[in-house]
C-alpha cells in the first residue's frame, strides 16, 4: 500500500518540524530548529528496525543498514531542517517587527 501523499508528507516533516519550532522557540531559534534532525533520523532507524522485527522486508537491513540509514537520513534532515529553521526564524523576527511597530 503505497501512498504518494504520504511520502511527501514523510519527506517534508523534519521541514515543517523546524519551521514550527524555530518560530516557537523564545531564544537561539536557529540552533533548536536545526536541531529537530537528530529525533528525526533516531525516528527512522527504530522505524526500519520495527519493520525488520515483524518480518517485513527493508532495504538496509541489520545492524549496518541501520548505521548507514542514520547517516543517509541525518544528512538528509539537516539540511531540511536547517532550511526550516531559517524560515521559522524569518517569520519570527518579521511577526516581531511588525508588533513592535503597532
Amino acid at each position: 500500500m503505497f501512498s504518494s501523499v504520504l511520502l511527501v508528507v514523510e519527506q517534508i516533516s523534519p521541514f515543517v518540524a523546524a519551521v514550527v519550532t524555530s518560530y516557537l522557540a523564545p531564544r537561539k531559534n536557529v540552533i533548536l530548529g536545526s536541531s529537530m534532525a537528530v529525533p528525526t533520523s533516531f525516528i527512522v532507524v527504530a522505524v526500519t528496525f520495527a519493520y525488520q522485527m515483524f518480518g517485513i522486508p527493508v532495504d538496509f537491513p541489520g545492524l549496518r543498514g541501520g548505521l548507514i540509514l542514520f547517516v543517509i537520513t541525518f544528512i538528509y534532515s539537516i539540511v531540511l531542517c536547517t532550511l526550516g529553521s531559517a524560515l521559522g526564524y524569518f517569520i519570527a523576527t518579521k511577526r516581531a517587527g511588525q508588533k513592535g511597530a503597532l
